[in-house]
């Protein structure tokens, strides 16, 4: 009677120390911590000393209603990962009495075929050392509180078939040495065939599925740098605006004074003096409009266009904007900002290496539910052959870095079921898109 409790004690712990240290499982302190214990101890009192049973599945019984009162995490975490725990229990079970078996007898079998119960106590405490050694290594590598981690039903689910059906082939291999009729070794290559297949294609579907996720998650990781982007895109635009409001309010206030002055030098009839004067407003004027411009009218464009505009490294090319757009588009920003910041600096990038002027001209217009876009710009004349064939790969130095932008304007382009043309004339490069705007974003 005291081995079966022991036993039931012991498989209990291999459970405990599954979830307490290798899944960083925290367990309540208050009421139902103490409602766990009383839990499992009457469980164990009832199996042992009514039923007297120490099957493993009575430790199942008893730690699974434990975990789902003593330990803090979510209902569907506690049942997939039960599951796991289960099988990684069973492994090392035949894991561990499979060498004990080989180190004390010889037989890798002794263990399973003589079970007796105080040998099946020992064997039990040299895999409690063995579960807490592989817990506390484990831990060292991933520390995660998975309880209460996002855990995919369906990943754990493909995991717990690989683990399945690799224990199984485990098990069955070592038959075959065993039996020797031939209708059995017969069922035996079937169930091995099941078992393998069975694991090979959950271990397939897992790292599809992982791969499949690991995409979803880098693409979401891109979504937020990109509206990070279009956030500080936004902020700049709006300190822009608000300069350029107290700019018009300084240019209103001084323009009274300048035509004092301006009155002042015409009654004196100094002629000179006028031109000068007027030469410098007309340079402060010049001046006023490059800092404080509406592009288009549409906040998000016109942040765009002042984003690369406003770059030092473009500081020698001469941009032109012209045209007017609904302050709404029904276009995301995310994929404007990548359609125009990529259009706009391969423009510029090309200007940096044309042999004449380095200009850039953009136009923005809309026609009902279509937005046309045109950038045309100046280029290294020596290679319109090139350009002419469809030649547009990046001359940037860290190329590896680079080359992406035209792959990735064409993609939101096929998004609103538009057209991206590239025009090569000897002087210029014009960049032709039309977008059509999408009744919901």
């Amino acid at each position: 009677m005291n081995l079966i409790i022991i036993t039931n004690i012991v498989e209990i712990i291999k459970f405990f120390i599954i979830f307490s240290i290798m899944l960083k499982g925290k367990i309540y302190r208050s009421k139902r911590l103490w409602i766990g214990c009383l839990i499992v101890f009457a469980e164990v009192i009832f199996f042992s000393f009514c039923l007297k049973n120490d099957d493993f599945i009575i430790s199942i019984i008893i730690f699974g209603s434990a975990l789902s009162v003593m330990y803090n995490g979510n209902a569907k975490n506690k049942i997939l990962l039960f599951m796991l725990a289960i099988l990684l229990v069973n492994y090392v079970d035949t894991l561990c009495y499979g060498i004990m078996g080989i180190l004390l007898h010889g037989n890798v079998w002794w263990y399973f075929i003589h079970s007796i119960q105080n040998i099946v106590v020992y064997g039990s405490i040299f895999v409690i050392a063995v579960l807490a050694a592989i817990s506390v290594v484990y831990t060292k590598i991933v520390n995660r509180n998975w309880l209460v981690c996002q855990i995919q039903i369906f990943q754990c689910l493909l995991l717990n078939g690989a683990m399945i059906g690799l224990y199984a082939i485990i098990m069955i291999i070592p038959l075959f040495t065993v039996y020797g009729d031939i209708i059995i070794k017969s069922r035996l290559y079937i169930l091995l065939t099941v078992s393998t297949v069975l694991t090979l294609s959950c271990i397939l579907a897992f790292f599809l599925y992982s791969n499949h996720l690991k995409k979803e998650n880098d693409l979401k990781t891109k979504n937020i740098e990109v509206q990070e982007e279009n956030d500080g895109l936004r902020l700049a635009l709006y300190a822009n605006m608000e300069m350029m409001d107290d700019d018009m309010r300084q240019y209103r206030h001084d323009n009274r004074h300048h035509r004092a002055v301006l009155r002042e030098l015409a009654s004196k009839g100094d002629l000179e003096e006028i031109k000068d004067y007027l030469a410098q407003l007309s340079e402060q004027d010049e001046d006023l409009k490059k800092k404080n411009v509406l592009y288009t009218g549409n906040y998000m464009v016109d942040a765009i266009i002042n984003g690369i505009i406003t770059k030092e490294v473009y500081s020698d090319v001469k941009f032109h904007c012209e045209g007017k757009l609904p302050r709404k588009l029904m276009i995301q920003d995310v994929d404007l900002s990548g359609l125009l910041s990529n259009g706009l600096e391969n423009a510029a990038e090309a200007c940096l290496h044309s042999n004449g002027d380095k200009c850039v001209l953009f136009k923005a217009a809309g026609y009902e539910n279509m937005i046309h876009f045109e950038i045309k710009n100046t280029y290294d004349s020596t290679r319109y052959k090139a350009l002419s064939k469809g030649d547009f790969e990046t001359t940037k130095k860290d190329s590896e870095y680079h080359g992406y932008g035209i792959e990735s304007m064409r993609r939101v382009v096929k998004k609103y079921d538009g057209k991206l043309e590239y025009i090569v004339e000897p002087e210029w490069v014009i960049t032709d898109i039309y977008l059509q705007q999408k009744d919901e974003i």
